[in-house]
């Protein structure tokens, strides 16, 4: 009885039919607009994300601006004032009056900054990477962290400060910027330490650089983020 029927196949819905035939690949258009897509994320995430490679590279200078401020912390409870009495702003004294091991760091050069003889057994020419604000303690020393991008040549900092690395630095890694690039990260821009720490927060003052600081724990970035 069922020889020479034919019984009849359930038809499709017309969209999974035209699904199946798109299956094959994308259109020119679709094309288009994938590529203009991607560039759009591309643009707006590299950006961000060299930032954030740049800011974790600059915390690596926080080990060494917080072990000069508890080596300073030590001299001056057993000598009376702070370190040191010539060459504050040499790399080598520090490293010799302090006990420190600052030599291995070749991206940043590091001084100390005082500016009361009643503190420090030698004054800096340079001030403050910016003025106190109401409600903050008085400061009584900050530490930079100077970006560097040469060898063996001073490096001019913030405030007309020079940095002198000792004299057996190593060579920096390559990431920081030249001095004259508009980029964020480039020679001469600083990591800083204050002690005692400011208010954590967005300074209401501007700097002698004309940048408003930010402080996490005494510590500020802004400087060597700012393009």
């Amino acid at each position: 009885m069922l020889q020479g029927m034919r019984i009849p196949l359930p038809s499709l819905p017309l969209a999974v039919l035209r699904a199946r035939r798109r299956q094959g690949g994308f259109t020119l258009v679709e094309l288009m607009v994938s590529v203009s897509i991607i560039g759009i994320l591309m643009a707006i995430g590299i950006p961000h994300f060299r930032l954030y490679i740049l800011e974790s590279r600059l915390e690596g200078a926080i080990p060494y601006l917080t072990q000069i401020q508890a080596r300073q912390r030590i001299h001056k409870l057993s000598n009376g004032k702070y370190c040191c009495d010539t060459g504050g702003l040499g790399e080598k004294n520090l490293e010799e009056k302090l006990g420190l091991s600052i030599e291995e760091t070749g991206d940043f050069c590091f001084v100390f900054i005082c500016t009361d003889s009643d503190l420090c057994e030698a004054t800096s020419a340079a001030g403050f990477i910016s003025a106190a604000e109401t409600g903050d303690p008085t400061p009584e020393f900050e530490v930079w962290a100077v970006l560097r991008q040469t060898t063996g040549l001073d490096v001019s900092g913030p405030n007309s400060s020079t940095c002198t690395p000792h004299n057996e630095k190593r060579g920096p890694e390559g990431w920081v910027a030249v001095s004259t690039s508009s980029e964020e990260g480039r020679q001469g821009q600083a990591v800083v330490l204050r002690y005692p720490a400011p208010v954590n927060g967005l300074d209401s003052v501007t700097s002698a650089r004309g940048i408003k600081h930010v402080w996490n724990g005494g510590l500020s970035l802004t400087d060597a983020m700012r393009p």
